[in-house]
């Protein structure tokens, strides 16, 4: 791999300046910044996280439990009869509520489609069906269709899932 050089240009009057190679503005000294080169094709752990982050279920997951902690969080400062700012009313808890909607329905999509199938992806979608479940026994709210729809879904991913994982220990314990 090639080793990149970058020149930083110190100038009296405006601070660090990033300059050209071989150039320089005047009343500055130019010191040479070496980049050491990045060999992140090789580190399994930087590769298994590039690979989670652009997971559409962890996003998902991520994106409507942290819709829903906000909104529950907004009904803490919102003291008006009908609690129109944090509820569905209109404002940042409608936004919040419509957020979490739009990534509880592309969850459940992904669930009847079985997309998703490490580990951590299976832990993310368990992670929202726990919230849901927890949140509905404490009362702080009545799960709706789309809830009821998401943990049915939920629960049939996990059993293929496990289908899988069932299939292939038995065939490792035959060999």
């Amino acid at each position: 791999m090639k080793k990149t050089t970058r020149h930083l240009s110190l100038v009296a009057t405006g601070g660090p300046k990033i300059a050209s190679p071989g150039t320089c503005a005047a009343n500055s000294a130019v010191v040479p910044i070496s980049a050491a080169p990045r060999d992140d094709d090789d580190d399994p752990i930087r590769r298994r996280d590039r690979t989670e982050a652009a997971s559409p279920v962890i996003n998902a997951a991520v994106t409507y439990i942290q819709a829903m902690a906000g909104r529950r969080a907004g009904y803490a400062a919102d003291h008006t009869c009908n609690l129109v700012v944090a509820g569905w009313e209109g404002g940042p808890g409608r936004r919040e509520g419509l957020r979490a909607e739009r990534a509880l329905r592309k969850l459940t999509r992904l669930c009847r489609a079985h997309a998703g199938g490490s580990i951590v992806e299976m832990r993310a979608k368990a992670s929202v069906a726990a919230w849901i479940v927890k949140s509905a026994q404490s009362r702080e709210w009545e799960p709706q269709d789309q809830e009821f729809a998401y943990l049915a879904a939920c629960a049939a991913d996990m059993e293929h899932f496990c289908e899988g994982l069932y299939a292939a220990e038995c065939e490792a314990l035959v060999q």
